[in-house]
C-alpha cells in the first residue's frame, strides 16, 4: 500500500492542473496500482500455494513408493511361503505314491521278518521246554500240542531205578487241574523208556503260551524183577514240575514208528542194506529213544540190534544174508512197533 500512495503522489504533481482530469486520472493510476498489487500478491500467494502442493506431492509420492515397496516385499513372501508349500506338498505326495507304490514289498518283508523273529529268533530268547522229578525216573522230553480238536501233552521219561517198575501212570496239575494220563509200557526195565500222554479240556490254546504245573508219577518198584510178585505192592509217587510252550499239534497219538530199508531187494551174499526207523511224538522227532531192531528169522543178521534216536528221531541199522528169502525186520519202541519185508535174492 505504501508503494502505491509513493506512485500516485508523484503523477498527481506531475500532472495537468485541471482538477477532474487530474482526479479521474489519478483514481485509473490508483485502481491500476491497485489491481497490479492484486495480482501481484495473488500470484504470490499461487506460487506459494503451487510450492506446497509440489511438495506434498512429493511426499505423497514418496509415501506411495513406500507403500509400493511393503506390498511387493509382501507378495515376495508370499511368493517364496506358497512355493515352499508346493514344495512340502510335493514331497509329501511323492512319499504317499512311494508307499503305494512299494506296499505290497513292505507288507511281504515285514511278515517274512515277523515269521523269522517268531520260528527263528524268537524260541533262542524263550526258556526251553523242560520237566523234572526229585527221584525216580528222569525226564527227557516234553511236547505240549494244541490244535482246534484237542491239546494233548506227551512226556518222555526213563527209569532211572535200579530195578524194575511195573503199571506206571502219571497225573498232572495244570492251573489247579488234575489230570489223569496213561504211560506205556507196563513193565519197565531199569533205564527204559516211559511214555506218558495227557489229554488236556481245553482246546486251541494260542501257540507260544509258556504252561506250568506239576507232575506226580505212580509206579510199583519191582526189586526181584517178578512182575507177578510185584504186582500186589503198594506203587510210590515220585514228584516233578514242568514248563513247556504250547506248539501246534501235529498227531493225537503219542508216539508213532516207522520201518524203511534202502533196497527192498538186496542179493545175498552178506552186502548190508541199512534200516532207518522214525520216532515222533505227538508228530515231533523224539531224540534218544531206544529202538529194538529183529528179524523173523534166524539167517539174517542186524547190527546193531539195539540203538538210540538222534535229533531227527532217526535210528539207524544194518541187515544181510547169505541165504535168499523173504525176512521181517521188526523196529520197536516202547510198545510201538513197524514192520518191513525184505526180499533176498540169489547172488
Amino acid at each position: 500500500m505504501l508503494l502505491s500512495w509513493y506512485f500516485l503522489s508523484k503523477i498527481l504533481l506531475a500532472a495537468p492542473t485541471n482538477f477532474s482530469f487530474h482526479a479521474c486520472f489519478s483514481l485509473s493510476v490508483y485502481c491500476c496500482i491497485k489491481l497490479v498489487n492484486k495480482l501481484y500478491t495473488a500470484s504470490f500467494y499461487y506460487l506459494a500455494s503451487f510450492y506446497a502442493l509440489l511438495e506434498f506431492s512429493n511426499v505423497y509420492i514418496f509415501l506411495c513408493y513406500i507403500l509400493y515397496e511393503e506390498m511387493a516385499n509382501r507378495r515376495r513372501r508370499r511368493g517364496a511361503q506358497y512355493r515352499q508349500a508346493l514344495e512340502r506338498e510335493k514331497k509329501a505326495q511323492s512319499a504317499v505314491e512311494y508307499l503305494l507304490t512299494y506296499s505290497w514289498a513292505i507288507l511281504i518283508i515285514a511278515i517274512v521278518i515277523g515269521v523269522m523273529l517268531y520260528f527263528v529268533l524268537a524260541p533262542s530268547y524263550l526258556p526251553p521246554n523242560t520237566c523234572t522229578f526229585v527221584t525216580g525216573v528222569y525226564c527227557k522230553g516234553i511236547v505240549f500240542g494244541s490244535n482246534a480238536i484237542s491239546t494233548e501233552v506227551g512226556l518222555f521219561l526213563s527209569n532211572s531205578q535200579p530195578y524194575p517198575v511195573l503199571s506206571p501212570s502219571l497225573t498232572m496239575n495244570l492251573s489247579g487241574q488234575l489230570l489223569t494220563g496213561t504211560c506205556k509200557p507196563s513193565y519197565v526195565l531199569p533205564g527204559g523208556a516211559i511214555i506218558c500222554n495227557v489229554t488236556v479240556s481245553q482246546k486251541a490254546i494260542s501257540l507260544g503260551v509258556l504252561e506250568s504245573g506239576k507232575l506226580y508219577l505212580s509206579a510199583i518198584l519191582c526189586p526181584s524183577g517178578n512182575a507177578t510178585i510185584c504186582k500186589t505192592s503198594v506203587p510210590e509217587t515220585f514228584a516233578g514240575s514242568f514248563n513247556a510252550h504250547v506248539a501246534p499239534l501235529f498227531a493225537s497219538t503219542t508216539t508213532s514208528i516207522s520201518l524203511t530199508a534202502a533196497n527192498s531187494s538186496q542179493a545175498a551174499n552178506g552186502a548190508k542194506d541199512q534200516l532207518n526207523a522214525t520216532v515222533k511224538m505227538l508228530g515231533y522227532p523224539l531224540a534218544g529213544a531206544t529202538v529194538n531192531f529183529t528179524a523173523n528169522v534166524p539167517y539174517a543178521n542186524i547190527t546193531p540190534t539195539i540203538t538210540t534216536t538222534d535229533s531227527q528221531g532217526s535210528a539207524i541199522s544194518y541187515i544181510s544174508s547169505m541165504q535168499s528169502g523173504n525176512v521181517l525186520v521188526t523196529a520197536s519202541f516202547a510198545g510201538t512197533t513197524a514192520t518191513n519185508t525184505i526180499s533176498f535174492t540169489p547172488p
